[in-house]
């Protein structure tokens, strides 16, 4: 893909750090955007930020540990953007310190964000 330009995309965890700066760079080279993120304040403000420097974006609210929510992130996108061209699961999470410390909650919250957080529900629409 040469142009982002008129392009549709989708970036999870859009709301803060690498997602949302790459919401603002697709958004200036003229694509548009739908960002998702659990945060629901941050989203609102990230959506702001963007739409006041005159990016397209439009936000959903998305907990990318659920089957639900996804769906409903890739229909709400189809239906802002009409095309999805951009994918991008950044949504992640992780712990520091040792692993001897880590609770089984601690790793199931970090497996269900990390890897069922990279739905495949976007082929269902996806051409080709």
């Amino acid at each position: 893909m040469d142009s982002v330009e008129g392009r549709g995309a989708v970036i999870t965890g859009g709301a803060s750090g690498i997602g949302l700066a790459t919401a603002r760079e697709l958004g200036t080279r003229g694509a548009r955007v739908v960002i998702a993120d659990v945060d629901v304040s941050a989203l609102e403000q990230a959506v702001e930020r963007l739409r006041a420097e005159g990016i397209d974006a439009f936000g959903v609210p998305c907990d990318v540990r659920r089957l639900d929510h996804l769906t409903q992130l890739a229909d709400e996108a189809f239906r802002h953007l009409s095309a999805v061209h951009i994918v991008f699961n950044n949504a992640g999470v992780a712990l520091a310190g040792p692993i001897a410390a880590m609770t089984h909650d601690d790793w199931r919250w970090v497996i269900d964000v990390d890897l069922w957080g990279r739905s495949t529900v976007w082929r269902r629409s996806c051409p080709g």
